[in-house]
């Protein structure tokens, strides 16, 4: 060893990766840092790695060639910034070493205190002996970390562990990463620095960002990395490229008049509330901004010298919350005769046709709440999150971190103190500048975003057979348009929501909370026969005396310490454990734990159980029915005074172009995994019905055109059912000769085997076999899914059952299967290839229909490179349902919450009067079958019409 820390301010005798420590693997080597004379930077890593324990020097593996070449973008060399770790040794173990650290050293702790407990110490003081005892090597080597950085004006911390340990925060690196942050050297170093050496106290500049290591292994984040690596080290150069904008603030209502008629570009608008439900929200205040320009009036780029520099104006529209800040916080009062006129020329404008509104999310939220405050609609408008989608799919589409990206701007959304400026209710003035930063840097990323957008196919035209017939013929029809279009369907899907059968609601709250009592009662007889004394769904710490089946701490000490399991036979250690490196309790790893011979039966009953009663408790009470809650009652309600839940629908937040859905996620509450006929709840209003349509076998139709799979097309043309045929490489005469067989054996999509006999559960098992292959997944994925496959339903009794008929499936019978796939259908192969090899050609993948691109994608990762051209044309397939659907069925033409309700993947939900029932069945029909040209199989579909969700 040649290097000590113990020299340089380390508790190394304590340490558990100390020369005598207990969680130390081979010889102690810490590593030692690599400083150099006159440097001002200094990059702060978590820990050494195998390589650079090896060679003695930080990130000295491919660790190091991320590190250069993030570098070598900004225009340095590694020689310019200092590195060092805040623990010099390494962790022991090749996979999430320091997760594993932590989460031993947290099992240690806790057993201690256990001890501390039994022998009679208040649970404080057990804490603290704990800590003593077992001290985590971030404390032990504190001070070291701390001498070092103490030489440094400039630090950047590169990960969430050095961000944490040097700020003394909590919070994640998602709030962190690109924030400059300023703090007095004494704040910073006082235990580590003799103060008393200098008279004194100086100013160290911070930006904490992501770990060199962690970009080499998500990539997609390199563009945000070197963007803040480059504006680190233009801010520690005070070279930042901002310039501050003109402002002007409450003002009059001439001055606004003269303030909106300076020639402009575009307009960026931003609103802020009292609150996200935009049916009931009130304004705080609105901020209008325009961008730095040329001097022809153009917009320029964040690094070019404007002509003129952006102008924005900030309005408090809230007096009575003016009124009721502290004086200090106060703006200039409106009476009401000026606050109206304020209103009016607020009006003007957003309906101004010769001015451009553009927000990010203008097009849902912001529209929305123009339309309930103001009662108009912004037009004409641009929503900024497309191009940022289309810019760089994979990463946070926010105007926060898409801001931090591209311009210089400080990390405004926040305080010093780390509080959340957009949500306090008490700094009027504060906030009022927070919403004008906000249309700033939004005026400032808009036109870089454009152009990126173009160059990547934002605006090239779609097919003509794609355009929606009532699309003027004058205006190309593109994915920018495209996109904004279907903002407009997550609008009108909003605002008439889902109609909820209370009465339901009511009833089946009132069924599972007796289901969650019994099983409650069947977990306490089973609790000791598997060692444990007491259950209790309160309790809050582990011992050995109570066990709350609802922690997972709890629940992790019964399986790793009392049974002493290990990581599940089949299960990869990536999905085994936590991101914080602790063995998982999760759904999937108890049901893993289930197919362990050496389980008892009542150890095996009592994860079945515990598995069922997360499963009411948590899923359907907590996240379903008690969200069926009228608004403002619980915490968790959200259902409306019509007796409607409305989600927010979303179109910009996936790669591929799919909706999202929050708050509630309405496309996992239409599971068809329901429990108890949860999905009745969600039905039409009295007087109407529901109709549901969604594409058939969409996913195999795709592939089946677009990668030639010629199986499936021969499936196809001769009406075929390919999960029959391939059920039948598979078992042969024992598929052929199983019962369930109503028509006799046949390969016929019409024929096909019932799922209560043997042969349907066979062809179930095949299809989730295909399903799970086509995207290349490996043998273990596989075998994970099937034995995922799962029943739960209520036997005659009213008791609660779960079958898992796969549960004991063999990983060797999966690698069977692929034989026998492969062998019979050879195509896949050849298709999955041809993917990575276009990937590999032009750096991205497309959708085959409309060309919108992907991100990295891993840097090519095999499965997500096969993945996004099917799934984003299943989006764009479904984008043309739509425009169909919603012309035929425009929001509210007959009353109140009728058009369409929902969208799931490839399905639809519109909601109209009985009388139409007929006739909207035939039409959704008519309008979702789709014909490509060019491709032979068409997209078909077959309407349902029912009153519940369940029937549709």
């Amino acid at each position: 060893m040649t290097y000590d820390p113990r020299e340089h301010g380390a508790d190394c005798d304590r340490c558990p990766l100390g020369p005598n420590g207990c969680l130390r693997d081979g010889p102690w080597r810490p590593v030692k840092p690599e400083l150099r004379e006159g440097s001002t930077v200094l990059g702060i890593l978590e820990a050494p790695k195998q390589d650079d324990q090896q060679y003695g020097r930080p990130l000295a593996g491919p660790d190091g060639g991320e590190w250069s070449r993030s570098l070598a973008a900004v225009g340095l060399k590694r020689t310019h910034i200092d590195l060092a770790h805040v623990v010099a040794c390494r962790p022991p173990g090749a996979k999430a070493p320091w997760k594993k650290l932590d989460a031993t050293i947290k099992r240690q702790r806790k057993k201690i205190a256990k001890d501390y407990k039994r022998a009679g110490a208040k649970a404080s003081k057990a804490k603290e002996m704990a800590a003593k005892e077992a001290p985590h090597p971030v404390e032990c080597c504190r001070q070291h970390m701390l001498r070092i950085a103490s030489k440094y004006q400039y630090i950047l911390p590169l990960g969430t562990t050095p961000s944490q340990k040097l700020l003394e925060t909590t919070n994640s690196m998602s709030r962190l990463e690109g924030d400059m942050i300023e703090r007095k050297a004494s704040r910073l170093f006082w235990d580590a620095f003799d103060w008393t050496q200098v008279d004194y106290d100086w100013t160290v500049k911070v930006v904490p960002t992501f770990d060199p290591g962690y970009i080499k292994h998500a990539p997609k984040f390199r563009p945000q990395f070197t963007a803040t690596l480059g504006k680190a080290l233009r801010w520690f150069n005070d070279a930042l490229l901002w310039r501050e904008p003109e402002v002007l603030s409450q003002p009059a209502p001439q001055q606004l008049r003269e303030w909106l008629s300076v020639a402009a570009p575009f307009w960026v608008y931003d609103y802020e509330t009292d609150g996200i439900n935009v049916r009931d929200i009130s304004i705080d205040c609105l901020s209008i901004a325009t961008p730095d320009m040329d001097v022809d009036g153009n917009p320029t780029m964040p690094w070019e010298t404007p002509h003129q520099v952006a102008r924005v104006v900030g309005i408090h529209l809230d007096m009575d919350l003016n009124r009721r800040a502290v004086p200090s916080q106060r703006v200039r009062e409106y009476g009401p005769e000026e606050l109206a006129e304020i209103k009016e020329i607020i009006v003007e404008f957003l309906t101004d046709p010769a001015k451009l509104k553009v927000g990010h999310n203008e097009g849902y939220f912001d529209r929305q709440v123009s339309e309930h405050y103001f009662g108009v609609r912004p037009q004409p408008s641009h929503d900024t999150l497309f191009d940022t989608r289309f810019t760089h799919p994979d990463l946070p589409k926010g105007l926060k971190p898409t801001g931090r990206r591209i311009t210089d701007v400080h990390k405004w959304e926040t305080s010093e103190s780390g509080e959340g400026t957009a949500t306090s209710r008490l700094t009027v003035k504060d906030r009022l500048v927070y919403c004008q930063f906000d249309t700033v840097v939004n005026a400032r990323i808009k036109e870089p975003l454009h152009r990126s957008a173009d160059e990547n196919g934002a605006a090239r035209p779609l097919p003509d057979w794609a355009k929606p017939v009532d699309w003027p013929s004058a205006r190309p029809w593109d994915l920018r348009n495209l996109d904004h279009a279907r903002q407009d369907l997550c609008v009108q899907m909003h605002q008439n929501g889902v109609y909820v059968d209370q009465a339901l609601v009511k009833t089946l709250t009132e069924k599972f909370e007796k289901v969650s009592v019994d099983l409650n009662g069947d977990l306490q007889e089973l609790a000791a026969r598997v060692g444990l004394k007491k259950l209790d769904m309160g309790s809050v710490e582990a011992d050995d005396d109570v066990v709350n089946p609802r922690s997972f701490d709890q629940i992790r000490n019964l399986l790793y310490e009392d049974w002493d399991l290990g990581c599940p036979y089949g299960m990869d250690a990536k999905d085994f454990y936590t991101q914080s490196g602790l063995p998982g309790t999760g759904d999937a790893v108890l049901r893993a734990h289930m197919s362990n011979p050496e389980l008892s039966k009542d150890q095996f009953n009592f994860l079945m159980k515990l598995r069922q009663y997360r499963r009411v408790v948590v899923k359907v009470l907590g996240t379903q029915l008690r969200s069926l809650t009228p608004l403002g009652l619980t915490k968790k309600g959200r259902l409306h005074p019509d007796s409607r839940i409305r989600s927010n629908w979303n179109s910009h937040t996936t790669a591929v172009g799919r909706f999202s859905s929050s708050g509630p996620n309405m496309q996992n509450q239409s599971s068809r995994k329901d429990l108890g006929g949860v999905r009745k709840v969600y039905c039409a209003a009295p007087g109407n019905v529901l109709v549901g349509c969604d594409l058939s076998a969409a996913h195999l139709v795709i592939t089946a055109n677009y990668w030639q799979i010629e199986r499936l097309l021969d499936c196809f043309d001769q009406n075929l059912d390919p999960h029959c045929w391939l059920a039948h490489d598979l078992f042969g005469k024992d598929f052929e000769n199983a019962s369930g067989w109503t028509k006799g054996f046949s390969l016929k999509a019409t024929h096909k085997p019932s799922k209560k006999g043997k042969a349907g559960q066979l062809r179930e098992l095949t299809k989730t076999y295909r399903y799970a292959s086509i995207y290349w997944a490996g043998a273990e994925t596989k075998h994970s899914v099937i034995r995922s496959t799962e029943m739960t339903g209520f036997n005659e009794k009213g008791k609660l059952e779960t079958s898992l008929p796969y549960l004991k499936f063999d990983l060797r019978q999966v690698r069977y299967f692929d034989q026998v796939w492969h062998e019979s259908e050879p195509d896949w192969k050849r298709a999955w290839q041809s993917m990575l090899d276009l990937y590999e050609q032009q750096g991205f993948m497309e959708d085959p229909l409309f060309g919108r691109r992907s991100g990295s994608l891993q840097e090519g990762k095999k499965n997500e490179v096969v993945n996004y051209p099917v799934l984003s044309c299943e989006s764009a397939i479904m984008s043309i349902a739509e425009m169909r659907v919603l012309r035929s069925f425009p929001s509210g033409k007959w009353g109140p919450g009728t058009g369409i309700t929902a969208q799931v993947h490839d399905s639809l939900v519109v909601e109209v009067p009985e009388h139409l029932a007929e006739w909207a069945q035939k039409e959704m029909t008519r309008l979702m079958t789709i014909k490509v040209p060019g491709w032979p199989v068409p997209f078909t579909c077959e309407a349902d019409v029912g009153r519940t969700w369940a029937e549709v």
